[in-house]
C-alpha cells in the first residue's frame, strides 16, 4: 500500500490485509515510489488504485503483474 500520509487517515490502514505492507508516500520521492510499485510487480503482488467519487471512496483492484 503506498498511501498520501497528509490525505489519508492513518486508521484506515487497520484495515489492510496484515501481509500488506504499508508505505507513507510524502517521505518519498517520485523514482522511490516506482521503484516499490516495480518490486510489487516483480513480485506479483496486486495492485489497487484508490479514488474519491462523489461523497464516497471507490477502490479498483486488479492483479496487473506480468511473467
Amino acid at each position: 500500500m503506498i498511501y498520501a500520509g497528509s490525505l489519508i487517515n492513518t486508521e484506515l490502514l487497520a484495515y489492510c490485509p496484515p501481509q500488506a505492507e504499508c508505505h507513507d508516500s510524502a517521505a518519498l520521492h517520485l523514482e522511490q515510489i516506482l521503484d516499490l510499485m516495480e518490486a510489487g510487480v516483480k513480485a506479483g503482488k496486486r495492485w489497487c488504485v484508490c479514488r474519491r467519487a462523489t461523497s464516497r471512496y471507490m477502490a479498483r483492484c486488479a492483479s496487473r503483474a506480468k511473467s
